[in-house]
């Protein structure tokens, strides 16, 4: 993320800056690992089955 903020010191504004920076890939990803770690600790499975 640090990176992409590098643009803006090359002279874009930061409206095309946030713009890229949502319509990479890396940023998709950032979004499904932070979906992923929400639903994991907010939905636990339980430690066990109820068979066993």
């Amino acid at each position: 993320m640090i990176l992409y903020l590098n643009y803006h010191a090359l002279g874009y504004p930061w409206s095309d800056v946030f713009i890229f920076i949502l319509k990479t890939v890396d940023f998709k990803i950032f979004l499904g690992a932070c979906l992923g770690l929400i639903t994991v600790f907010f939905f636990p499975s339980p430690s066990r089955t109820p068979f066993s």
